[in-house]
């Protein structure tokens, strides 16, 4: 459970925002960033894949529910895989 703060006459839970630890081919170690950076990615490009949790991820709303869910929203980080694709023949 989130520690509560006492705000206008209310008590609030605060809630830490989930980083990304990113691991992609030219950052082998994984960089950190905020998962409101994650907004700008292109999900859309077909050569980059956004996976997480061995999980495809499509959008920015999808990468939040993933990180909002129980047992993964209690982390530090979320390992978040951007994978380079390679076609041709």
């Amino acid at each position: 459970m989130a520690p509560a703060t006492w705000i206008a006459g209310a008590i609030t839970p605060t809630e830490k925002p989930m980083k990304l630890r990113v691991h992609s081919y030219e950052s082998k170690s994984g960089r950190v960033v905020s998962i409101d950076e994650a907004r700008d990615w292109d999900y859309y490009d077909p050569g980059t894949l956004v996976v997480a949790e061995n999980q495809l991820v499509r959008s920015y709303s999808e990468l939040q529910e993933l990180a909002s869910r129980k047992g993964i929203s209690d982390r530090e980080f979320l390992d978040v895989y951007l994978m380079t694709t390679l076609t041709g023949g």
